[in-house]
């Protein structure tokens, strides 16, 4: 009898050391591929936050020089959350307070900071989120000694203390007079103005900074400013 030795060959399947070799060289692959394709990711994350950031920037600019926006003591605005803060009636603008994150601190449950330069002007936000237990993590629960910091504003002989959120964008504003076409996707809850539908869900807090640039803080931890690497929006 004879055998079909060619028919043979190709049944025979792969041996053991083909295997191995085989999956050596898989390995290899996939070592050098995985980090080359998660700084690709990484990357593409930081473009899109770098566009974002010049997309509100723009936005926040164009609001500014119409005049058609409201003014303050005769001057433009940015579109800040705090740029309808004029009355003195909330409080003793000269006092500090500790500031507790309820993730909507415009809802008259915490207190208002009379802001007496309303919109007028950003704000260093370096330390806009004091970690009080210091375990890296933002604690919004009420019962956490992590807190917002103010922001002090003089006016006259006067100084203030101003409510860090005050300087958040107010991006429903921007919408609604045609400058942005829907709230950013990473837009946070700081974001969220007083008697908004709708709590932002996103990653960062967008602010205006002490020369009018727009900055922003991570959401889950806001002492960390910028882009936070891997994360957007």
């Amino acid at each position: 009898m004879k055998y079909d030795t060619k028919r043979t060959r190709r049944e025979r399947g792969f041996t053991l050391i083909e295997l191995i070799v085989v999956i050596a060289i898989l390995g290899v692959l996939a070592a050098i591929a995985v980090p080359t394709v998660n700084n690709y990711l990484g990357s593409s994350k930081e473009r899109s936050w770098n566009a974002e950031q010049d997309r509100i920037q723009t936005a926040v600019d164009a609001y500014l020089s119409n005049p058609g926006n409201g003014r303050f003591e005769g001057k433009p605005q940015y579109p800040v959350i705090g740029k309808g803060q004029t009355s003195q009636s909330h409080l003793n603008a000269t006092t500090t307070a500790n500031l507790t994150d309820d993730q909507n601190p415009f809802n008259g449950t915490t207190t208002e900071y009379f802001n007496p330069l309303a919109g007028r002007q950003g704000a260093d936000l370096s330390a806009a989120w004091n970690d009080g237990d210091s375990d890296g993590v933002r604690d919004i629960d009420g019962s956490s000694p992590d807190s917002w910091t103010t922001v002090q504003v003089t006016k006259g002989s006067k100084t203030y203390y101003v409510d860090a959120r005050y300087y958040f964008i107010d991006f429903e504003a921007l919408v609604t007079d045609g400058y942005l076409e829907s709230v950013p996707d990473s837009a946070s809850a700081d974001n969220t103005p007083d008697g908004s539908s709708t709590t932002y869900s996103g990653s960062y807090g967008w602010y205006l900074d002490h020369e009018e640039k727009v900055q922003s803080l991570y959401s889950f931890l806001p002492s960390t400013k910028g882009y936070e690497s891997g994360v957007f929006p």
